[in-house]
């Protein structure tokens, strides 16, 4: 077999010896080898004298070759991946993030500020410092006062459908009914540990109280501080250290 280095052929190689299977260099050579007379009879391969080598790159360079330098020297500017932030630029961001910190239900500042709630849920996620995720009253979203009211709400409407349903004869309706109406009872009592509407009542005063004493603390730590020694003194040293946590989370904020 002659040697690679001798072949005098340096144009592209002849129709005649080309192939399907010619679409790497090592096989494109080894189709040149096998046949090396032209169909005029002219030896492709000599002795090396005055040889010139074949460029096989250029005879049959695979396009994924050209596709990977493409994609390493190309600096077209890429758009960024996903959505920009709408809360970021919204031009009541800073009273948006007061409103969370403040303990504001996402709901309700996502209808205030006409964002959509998915989007002030990300940006208290993932643009939000922590310091100010610290200072928040607690978890984004629902009290579980308003959850227990809701399921109270399900529980009441449940009732008035079980009633009418049978009153009219649709036994269907009022049997579907009566066991939504059973499970919403039941989640009451044994998730929340409620058994009348007063008890509920009294949880949501409480929550109103707490968030009201959460944000005296966040305007002025020294109330904070104040209350964590109250509590420490009743043997309460874990809430004690969450109080005095957001004390210092607030701090925090007001030196940024």
């Amino acid at each position: 077999m002659p040697d690679r280095a001798h072949c005098r052929h340096s144009g592209p190689l002849p129709s005649s010896l080309r192939t399907e299977e010619s679409s790497t260099p090592d096989i494109a050579w080894r189709n040149l080898t096998r046949n090396p007379v032209k169909p005029g009879g002219t030896p492709l391969c000599g002795t090396g004298m005055g040889v010139k080598p074949v460029n096989l790159g250029k005879v049959a360079m695979p396009r994924l070759s050209r596709s990977i330098v493409k994609g390493m020297t190309d600096q077209t500017p890429r758009r960024p991946l996903g959505r920009p932030c709408t809360v970021c630029s919204h031009p009541g961001r800073e009273q948006l993030e007061a409103a969370l910190i403040d303990g504001d239900n996402i709901s309700s500042i996502a209808r205030r500020f006409a964002v959509s709630s998915d989007a002030v849920y990300r940006h208290t996620r993932r643009h939000f410092s922590a310091a100010a995720r610290e200072a928040m009253t607690g978890p984004a979203g629902l009290a579980p006062s308003d959850v227990a009211a809701r399921v109270l709400a399900v529980a009441d409407a449940a009732r008035d459908l079980r009633l009418t349903s049978a009153t009219s004869g649709r036994r269907g309706d009022a049997v579907r009914s009566m066991s939504v109406e059973l499970k919403a009872l039941e989640t009451l009592s044994d998730r929340f540990g409620i058994e009348n509407s007063d008890v509920l009542a009294e949880i949501a005063q409480l929550s109103t109280l707490a968030t009201s004493l959460a944000r005296l603390m966040r305007r002025d730590p020294t109330v904070a501080t104040a209350l964590a020694s109250e509590l420490r003194d009743d043997g309460h040293s874990d809430l004690a250290e969450e109080i005095e946590s957001v004390a210092v989370a607030q701090t925090q904020i007001g030196m940024n």
